[in-house]
């Protein structure tokens, strides 16, 4: 085989989620979705003992507040690293922000089947509630570091004016992501 006709042949879903040489914007896009829909698999372990519908509505609630946080605080975080004066590029701000989702939608993954079976075997919700925000906060504060360490990869700071922004929204995140949470999922009695 030439080597044009090598080019030409179909790569599978899982070369495309590793190419970081393809289109940076869908290989972002693809890495914020992959980490969306791990995030869910988490949710529907903290929905099992109750419902089908109940379980839908964890599994949307999970990623829910890493939807919002991205739409929210990203933008304002960008503001906030600009008036900082650190010179930063959307994109890898954008790059940065799908990292962190798809490291703490990867965390959550790998809790969800000690989530499902405390889920099912536990007596008390209280505990189930406890550990499942005690696996929410692993994840979130996976997610955040990787995030910070993305961005610390393009751009180094070094000043205490250039690290508050990061402060701040690592506080907004928790506080953010935490009402949404609890607003929501009905375990944490959201949704009642």
């Amino acid at each position: 085989m030439t080597t044009s006709a090598v080019q030409a042949l179909p790569r599978g879903i899982g070369a495309g989620l590793l190419d970081r040489d393809g289109d940076q914007g869908k290989y972002e896009a693809r890495r914020f979705a992959a980490g969306l829909s791990l995030a869910a698999t988490y949710g529907l372990s903290l929905g099992a003992r109750f419902s089908l519908s109940t379980m839908a509505a964890h599994a949307a609630g999970v990623p829910l507040a890493f939807i919002a946080l991205a739409l929210v605080g990203g933008p304002a975080f960008y503001v906030a690293l600009a008036h900082a004066g650190v010179d930063i590029n959307p994109q890898v701000l954008t790059a940065s922000l799908a990292r962190g989702v798809a490291v703490a939608g990867l965390i959550l993954a790998g809790l969800a089947p000690a989530m499902l079976l405390l889920g099912v075997s536990c007596d008390s919700e209280f505990t189930v509630a406890f550990y499942g925000v005690l696996g929410l906060a692993v994840g979130g504060g996976m997610g955040l570091r990787a995030m910070f360490q993305e961005l610390e990869r393009h751009q180094s700071v070094h000043r205490f004016s250039e690290r508050l922004p990061r402060l701040a929204f690592a506080i907004f995140a928790c506080v953010f992501c935490s009402r949404i949470w609890w607003g929501v999922l009905p375990i944490l009695g959201g949704g009642r």
